[in-house]
């Protein structure tokens, strides 16, 4: 809809059931044809248009105020950059602060935030700003659930009908994982690659429900070990990034909903040789029939990562692992910077996935699954701007 002093003209672009919505290109197709319309309207029927601008009337205000919730903007608001301005009637000039930005802390459990329990350590957990939604992304997961339970056909998978911010969900109910009474087993698998004065260490997801997290512990001396303060959190990629200028060694420990550690994991340095199987020793094989990857390591990191799309829908692709590598699927992770931290956002047995993103950009790893566990990722690669 648009309109001058005179007069309002209306464009109706869309398809004839309800089923789908315009992608941004649609819609500026819609203002080009409401364009080109108007101004053919303007240039044949002169005699429509006799009033030369609008005329302000009394009683009319122009306000600056909240974009998620149209009250006055807080300090978070003005932060988060949603600002609208706007025109009102003088008599409903909002008056209440915003109340849908807040800062809170949270921990995230099966892509729900949730608020932590209070044994839950303070580094396995986020601070930051989020959105109080009327209805809570948990809440959305449950009823999208209930309706796959009763529909008939097939339908996309649950990411599919998640908003791009359902990260930045405000919790309303505790963590409901139980602790399990037990320490963490200590995380296996564990590697170090160094490149350019850069440590990345890699390990595998622990099996235990309760666990929130892993710690970096480094040593510059190959006897004492510091916490790094650096950390994976749970649902995150299990790759730790240290700057690595003076550490000689490094391991990783798993901490639970209780705030319980396991021992430590293998130390993983640059400084000496693992030992080695004697290439003499005759090996049984297959080490297990009923493992068809008969004891092969992980699986190598999945190669020619690739990403087409605009508009905020994106597809990622990939080279598929050897078939030695027995993959079983793969798993897609995203960040806001090439060596930030990577949330998990899907998983598929194919060697593609579609994803959305509000973000004018951010970078892509994948990673690998077999029956021996987790790959390490993949090199980033960027899509957007």
């Amino acid at each position: 809809m648009g309109y001058s002093p005179d007069v309002t003209l209306g464009i109706w672009i869309g398809y004839k059931e309800p089923a789908n919505t315009l992608s941004d290109a649609g819609k500026s197709r819609a203002r080009s044809i409401w364009a080109l319309v108007m101004n053919e309207v303007t240039e044949n029927e002169k005699e429509l248009f006799v009033t030369p601008q609008f005329t302000k009337p009394d009683g009319i205000v122009s306000k600056t105020v909240s974009g998620y919730s149209g009250k006055l903007p807080t300090d978070l608001t003005r932060e988060a950059g949603k600002l609208v301005t706007d025109i009102f009637n003088v008599k409903y000039v909002p008056t209440e602060p915003d109340d849908v930005l807040v800062r809170m802390k949270y921990i995230t459990y099966d892509g729900v935030n949730y608020i932590p329990q209070e044994a839950t350590p303070s580094d396995m957990v986020r601070d930051k700003v989020v959105v109080k939604r009327a209805k809570p992304i948990k809440d959305l997961i449950e009823e999208l659930q209930h309706a796959f339970s009763v529909m008939k056909g097939g339908h996309k998978s649950l990411d599919y009908y998640m908003p791009n911010d359902a990260g930045e969900d405000a919790p309303n109910k505790i963590d409901p994982r139980v602790d399990d009474g037990a320490a963490p087993a200590a995380p296996i698998n564990v590697r170090l690659k160094s490149e350019n004065g850069s440590a990345s260490i890699t390990f595998n997801k622990n099996n235990e429900s309760d666990v929130v997290g892993y710690r970096l512990y480094r040593s510059t001396d190959g006897v004492t070990y510091q916490n790094t303060g650096k950390v994976a959190l749970a649902g995150e990629a299990t790759q730790i990034t240290d700057s690595g200028e003076s550490a000689l060694a490094y391991y990783v420990t798993a901490v639970d909903v209780a705030g319980k550690e396991s021992v430590p994991s293998a130390i993983v340095s640059n400084a000496w040789i693992p030992e080695q199987t004697n290439p003499d020793e005759e090996l049984p094989w297959p080490l297990d029939p009923e493992d068809p990857s008969n004891g092969q390591a992980l699986p190598a990191a999945p190669g020619q990562v690739s990403i087409h799309g605009e508009n905020g829908q994106y597809t990622v692709s990939w080279a598929a692992n050897a078939t030695d590598d027995h993959v079983t699927s793969y798993s897609i992770y995203i960040s806001d910077s090439s060596d930030g931290s990577y949330s998990n956002i899907g998983s598929t047995p194919r060697t593609q996935y579609s994803f959305q993103s509000e973000a004018e950009g951010g970078w892509i790893k994948v990673t690998a699954y077999s029956s021996k566990g987790e790959s390490i990722p993949s090199s980033p690669v960027k899509f957007g701007n």
